[in-house]
């Protein structure tokens, strides 16, 4: 291959990675690229590639992006940083080389123990610590399960080499900790990706986190958010979430409990550190069964039933509650990526079951210790009835003792003291809170039709709050954490009341203590500082609340929106009640996980839409002299001559796409936010297509200047569907990513300025 027809291809790739959000995906790509510079690494006219492409490797590489990797991928990776650290060239990086190499040789390793495979995965240890060991395991290891044998063969190696001891520590707590968990908030689903040819090509497993709570009186249907995103029953992968629900529903009805089952629900799910866009309809049980242990946490805490940590699901589900077989050809993707991995169960719908266990059977040939069970399930029963899905609590030592005494009853020997006792038990069983050594600390919120509970981690209520509204709504915001140092958690509250039942107290921020006492309640609505363009016949609504760190001690972050056009107050308060900063932003801002992060040293980096503007937008605030008014300051929608300016770091405008203009959106949006711990940021932002994730992905560097852009496959198919009718014109999806890149727009003292413009002069400058 030619210098220059090395150069289109390098070239290909950089277009390639710039197309796509994933970090896995980029670091494959990136590893099937060496080859093709590896034979002419030496070579001074190549040498500038290889310092261009080296960093990416580096920055890619991490526990995260290496997680649903292949065996095979791990090992390629592992021979392409052992051939960077042989060039001359890269000596300054040797350090950086080994550290990623040692990431790589973890996880590595992790697979083959997962996969019963001791004998390969102590090799990629040892050589990880620098050395070798040479030994036999006793025969009869072979008739142990995969997990069993890890054990054993810890205990076997114990003592020859420290830093392998450790690593063999730390992964043998994580493996147990994982085979013994339990949750009502979090379970593991199957998905596979697709290429852009839609052919399956990847297994992932991810933790699917679920909230689902009761709307008030005032809701006529279900509500599921998505990642933050509102989606409809229509949305081609969430859409079987609605049919979970109502499939959770008519379960409930059938076991007597009249409050869930006559509710409409409000369900907040998503899928934990993913950049991904999922399809299909397999999510549908893991959401049906997550679903079941939110709604009925009293009772299913009275049985001690949680969903186990240890299991991976997949099946589609209808809304009366059976469930459906998901497609075969995916099914050996996920099977694979189960298999290498530290569940013990995998739950499948009943009609997968034949295909599923000619897979597994063929991967058990080459790993014969690994013992993945399999569980197959017709119905949403089937699975709840499951003992190896919903697992049984460890009972606690005061429900222990009274079970024991209530058999001692029956006893005709029974004295004085052990029916004091039993009163004791019994009382304590009515009314947990009489128990010596009753948890009292909070650990999180349930809101309340008027209010909300404090609970503690099992679930029993600690002290409640009432307000005096008539309804307030699930989506009402709320904070919970130590702020006071003391071990014991705070809460903050906003109510979010209906339209229809207005309430000044939706502009309200409270803060209690872990006792339930108030620390101080303020408006969060700044009086003296209203935009005069917003609907007075709109309530106000809470947009968010954190518990940050500012110099020395902890702040309260809050937000509170209100519509046509939209406006959100920001403000800092003082442990005290004391304001110490406050900004006023024309547009939609939420301080919610997605949307907003402290992760940058004294600074508060929030997602938003700018109505003004028309368009998303991000800013970046001082921690400790946040004030002021957002731009832009010379709007023609109010009088803004009295306006503070505000004291913003940085605050920058993402116009939107003419694929965004053709569906006649009225502005784009915030997906999500990342800011690492470099300082540089990443911004997801939605196009707000009808069933598409047609999302583009910003990167910005520590000074917040913009470093590419990313765009996803949904918003390529959306706007090739336009193309094809006629309604935009064909694109070179580099040259559209750049076109992009030129169009984010930047406040200065001398206005907005976009990035194009700032590249122009610099170009002169030169």
């Amino acid at each position: 291959m030619s210098l220059l027809e090395f150069a289109r291809e390098f070239a290909r790739l950089k277009s390639d990675l710039a197309a796509c959000n994933i970090p896995d995906v980029q670091l494959v790509r990136l590893v099937d690229f060496w080859p093709t510079l590896q034979q002419n690494a030496d070579n001074p006219s190549y040498q500038s590639y290889v310092d261009e492409l080296v960093p990416i490797i580096l920055h890619l590489i991490n526990e995260e992006s290496l997680y649903d990797l292949t065996i095979e991928e791990l090992q390629t990776i592992q021979s392409m940083l052992q051939q960077l650290h042989l060039l001359e060239r890269l000596t300054p990086l040797h350090d950086r080389l080994a550290e990623r190499n040692r990431t790589v040789s973890e996880q590595l390793a992790m697979r083959y123990f997962y996969a019963g495979s001791i004998e390969d995965g102590l090799h990629v240890v040892a050589e990880m610590s620098g050395g070798t060991i040479q030994t036999r395991f006793p025969e009869d290891v072979d008739d142990l399960s995969e997990f069993e044998a890890f054990q054993a063969m810890m205990e076997h190696v114990r003592g020859r080499h420290s830093s392998l001891d450790a690593f063999l520590s730390s992964l043998h707590e994580k493996w147990q900790t994982q085979r013994e968990s339990i949750s009502q908030e979090r379970i593991y689903a199957l998905f596979v990706d697709r290429d852009d040819s839609g052919r399956a090509w990847r297994g992932r497993m991810k933790a699917l986190s679920g909230k689902v709570e009761l709307f008030g009186k005032s809701a006529t249907t279900d509500e599921i958010t998505f990642d933050n995103q509102i989606k409809s029953p229509d949305d081609p992968f969430i859409g079987v979430a609605y049919q979970s629900l109502e499939a959770v529903r008519q379960l409930i009805k059938r076991s007597g409990f009249r409050r869930q089952c006559e509710a409409y629900y409000h369900a907040h799910f998503g899928v934990k550190n993913s950049k991904q866009t999922f399809t299909g309809d397999s999510i549908g049980l893991a959401i049906g069964l997550l679903t079941y242990t939110q709604l009925l946490k009293p009772e299913i805490l009275r049985q001690d039933n949680f969903i186990a940590s240890d299991i991976a699901v997949t099946g589609s589900i209808d809304s009366g509650g059976t469930v459906n077989s998901v497609n075969d050809a995916t099914l050996n993707l996920k099977i694979e990526r189960s298999f290498f991995s530290p569940v013990r169960h995998l739950v499948v719908p009943d009609a997968n079951l034949p295909v599923v266990r000619d897979h597994l059977e063929k991967l058990r040939e080459q790993y014969p210790r690994r013992r993945l069970k399999l569980i197959g399930v017709e119905s949403l029963t089937d699975a709840i009835e499951n003992r190896n899905i919903i697992r049984e609590e460890k009972v606690g030592l005061g429900v222990y003792v009274a079970r024991k005494t209530l058999r001692r009853t029956r006893s005709t020997k029974l004295q004085i003291p052990i029916l004091l006792a039993l009163g004791y038990l019994l009382l304590c069983l009515i009314y947990p809170k009489a128990w010596v050594g009753f948890d009292w600390n909070p650990q999180y919120v349930r809101v309340t039709e008027r209010g909300f509970q404090a609970l503690n981690r099992d679930s029993i209520e600690v002290w409640a709050v009432e307000y005096e509204c008539e309804s307030i709504r699930a989506s009402s915001k709320w904070e919970i954490g130590d702020i006071d140092g003391d071990l014991l958690n705070e809460i903050a509250f906003i109510p979010n009341i209906s339209a229809a039942n207005p309430c000044e107290s939706n502009t309200i921020l409270w803060v209690y203590q872990d006792d339930g006492s108030l620390m101080f309640q303020r408006s969060a609505v700044l009086a003296d500082n209203i935009l005069g363009d917003s609907s007075r016949e709109v309530p106000w609504a809470a947009g968010g609340i954190e518990f940050v760190q500012g110099k020395g001690n902890h702040l309260v972050v809050a937000s509170i929106l209100r519509s046509y056009p939209s406006q959100a107050h920001i403000t800092l308060w003082s442990l005290r009640g004391e304001l110490l900063g406050w900004y006023v932003h024309p547009g939609m801002v939420q301080v919610s996980e997605d949307l907003f992060s402290t992760e940058r040293t004294g600074q508060l980096v929030f997602l938003g839409i700018n109505n003004v503007m028309g368009c998303a937008s991000m800013f970046a605030l001082p921690i400790d002299s946040t004030v002021g008014f957002s731009p832009p300051h010379d709007c023609r929608y109010y009088d803004s001559s009295s306006f503070v300016p505000g004291s913003q770091l940085s605050y920058i405008l993402f116009p939107q796409t003419d694929l965004s203009t053709s569906y006649q959106n009225e502005y784009n949006g915030p997906n999500k936010l990342w800011v690492f711990q470099n300082g540089s940021t990443a911004a997801d932002i939605t196009e707000h297509i009808p069933d598409q994730e047609s999302n583009i992905c910003y990167d910005f560097d520590a000074s917040y200047r913009i470093a590419g852009v990313s765009i996803s496959d949904g918003f390529k198919q959306s706007r090739n569907i336009l193309v094809s009718d006629g309604k935009l014109n064909p694109v070179d999806w580099q040259s559209y990513s750049n076109t992009l890149r030129d169009a984010v727009t930047y406040w200065s003292a001398s206005g907005w300025v976009t990035e194009g413009k700032l590249r122009a002069l610099e170009s002169l400058s030169k």
